[in-house]
């Protein structure tokens, strides 16, 4: 186990910005190439989708233009 948090970790060390875009059709979420790394590896793209509801509420209950 901590190896391979070891291994994430030194795998993400590599993504600084990002070129390319990623898309969830279904939450309209985009996210970078770092982020679908370690969703790959640590195998949680529940992850992506349950932190991008959760962004999508606050940004609604904060801003009623949205």
């Amino acid at each position: 186990m901590r190896a391979q948090i070891i291994e994430i970790l030194s795998g993400l060390k590599h993504f600084h910005g990002s070129e390319m875009l990623y898309h969830i059709p279904l939450t309209d979420t985009r996210y970078t190439e770092g982020i679908k790394y370690l969703a790959n590896v640590a195998e949680c793209y529940w992850l992506i989708t349950d932190a991008s509801i959760m962004a999508k509420s606050l940004m609604k209950q904060s801003s009623p233009l949205i």
